[in-house]
């Protein structure tokens, strides 16, 4: 200020802070400009974020039925077929139906395993078994009276002697149905 022309520096002076005003504005068009974009940056990266967030429940969601229904499979051809088969085989052989031996299966599958058990108890059952008929047969003609009671104590069988000691008189077919 002691040297020079006041005039021409406060003209400086003005001009520096013209200047200064100048690159405070610009510098807050920057800022602004440049918060805008880490904005837009965040909101981008919570769209991208959720969008993989619901990529993945579904991925989830799929995988999830896939097991499912893997386990399903395998549950049904490794239990619940095998169990079946072998329901069947009982119901058969209590109604008194003929029952195919179950195929030859592995030392580790235990109801393949009870299966063939099953079986080969009725084969042995079947052998030391006597016959209803043959059973019939013999009450009917053994020379001592006998009366079969069913649980409700009516008469389910009577053979001959019983008939002729009873006095009682019946035409019988001999086939040792119920009376």
């Amino acid at each position: 200020s002691n040297s020079g022309d006041p005039f021409a520096q406060t003209q400086q002076m003005l001009r520096i802070g013209k200047l200064r005003a100048h690159l405070i504005s610009d510098f807050r068009d920057i800022a602004n400009e440049l918060t805008q974009r880490v904005i837009d940056e965040i909101t981008n990266n919570k769209t991208r974020a959720a969008d993989n967030s619901r990529l993945l429940q579904i991925l989830f969601v799929a995988v999830l039925l896939v097991i499912t229904g893997a386990i399903n499979y395998v549950a049904n051809n490794q239990l619940i077929k095998p169990l079946n088969q072998m329901k069947m085989m009982i119901d058969n052989f209590s109604l008194g139906k003929k029952i195919s031996k179950p195929e030859i299966c592995d030392e580790k599958d235990e109801i393949c395993q009870l299966a063939l058990s099953f079986w080969d108890m009725t084969e042995e059952l079947k052998k030391i078994s006597v016959s209803k008929e043959y059973l019939n047969s013999i009450i009917m003609y053994m020379s001592d009276s006998l009366i079969v009671l069913a649980t409700n104590l009516t008469i389910s069988q009577i053979n001959q002697a019983a008939l002729n000691l009873l006095a009682y008189a019946v035409a019988m077919a001999g086939d040792g149905d119920d009376l």
